[in-house]
């Protein structure tokens, strides 16, 4: 009875740790926040952040969904009509593989919806405004450095209905909280 004691306290204490340690290689579970910067296609700066959630596991596959919400410095200005492209927003989904070093690299696609508003103004009032949206997909390499932090670069493709499409690409820093 003793030794059954024994053996049962041992087993737990080595399941227990095995989980910890595996819990440590989830470097991509749970919810973040972060910020991207980057380029459109068209040269133009781009600049947002990203809220989502992942879950990652134990064959190491992540999924889950992200929002974001940036701008574009884009604008045209012929006479005294200018027009200016702003809140480019998506929510996605996620899917991706944790892989290397204690699984600290992550290769990932997301696809989902994203829009644009664009606005014209006619001698400096809002005259008129509209939104333009459609498919959304990114594809990414993340780097953990730390148990909480990771940067990440994307290449995004984004439908814009009748305007046509757009590429980003962009570079991050998200926390993990």
């Amino acid at each position: 009875m003793h030794k059954l004691f024994i053996s049962t306290i041992i087993a737990i204490f080595s399941i227990s740790s095995l989980s910890n340690a595996q819990s440590a290689d989830k470097h991509f579970e749970g919810a973040f926040v972060g910020a991207d910067i980057g380029l459109e296609d068209s040269g133009d700066f781009y600049y947002g952040g990203a809220l989502g959630y992942r879950f990652q596991g134990e064959t190491n596959i992540v999924f889950g969904v992200e929002g974001t919400f940036g701008d574009l410095t884009t604008s045209a200005t012929v006479g005294n009509i200018s027009e200016n492209i702003g809140n480019v927003w998506s929510a996605t989904g996620i899917l991706g593989f944790a892989f290397g070093d204690e699984n600290r690299n992550l290769v990932s696609i997301n696809a989902g919806y994203g829009e644009l508003d664009i606005t014209r103004r006619t001698n400096g009032a809002v005259s008129d405004s509209a939104s333009f949206g459609g498919f959304r997909g990114s594809f990414g390499y993340e780097r953990a450095f730390k148990d909480n932090l990771s940067v990440r670069v994307q290449g995004t493709y984004q439908d814009v209905g009748d305007l046509g499409q757009a590429y980003i690409g962009t570079v991050g820093v998200l926390f993990k909280f």
